[in-house]
């Protein structure tokens, strides 16, 4: 069989662009074992951050841990005050859509089949 006459000689002809098509092969491995782990590692990690956060309540009900609520307001207002001026999540979104969409769509696909 004569393959160089063949209707699928090459994927850019065809309208398929091998860049894109690597990004999402690429992105939906990475999501599919992304996903496999998650769900594996999920009940344990979300048992691990809802008993240190009871035994954080705990032990600050007990009188073992004292909590400034004045200033932990405080550096949440300066925290918020400082992200306000960040212009740079603006342009790394941009970046990020225009140029990684089949990454992220392939990562994406690959993780909601690895954790289902």
């Amino acid at each position: 069989m004569n393959y160089a006459n063949s209707t699928f000689a090459s994927a850019p002809e065809n309208g398929i662009d091998d860049r894109a098509l690597k990004q999402a092969l690429v992105g939906g491995l990475c999501g599919l074992v992304a996903g496999r782990i998650f769900s594996k590692v999920s009940k344990v990690a979300a048992l691990a951050l809802s008993g240190g956060f009871w035994l954080l309540h705990l032990l600050q009900h007990q009188n073992y841990i004292v909590v400034d609520r004045d200033k932990l307001l405080g550096d949440l207002k300066n925290l918020v005050y400082n992200l306000k001026g960040v212009s740079n999540i603006g342009r790394l979104s941009a970046y990020f859509g225009e140029d990684c969409q089949y990454i992220a769509l392939g990562f994406s696909g690959g993780f909601l089949l690895g954790i289902g």
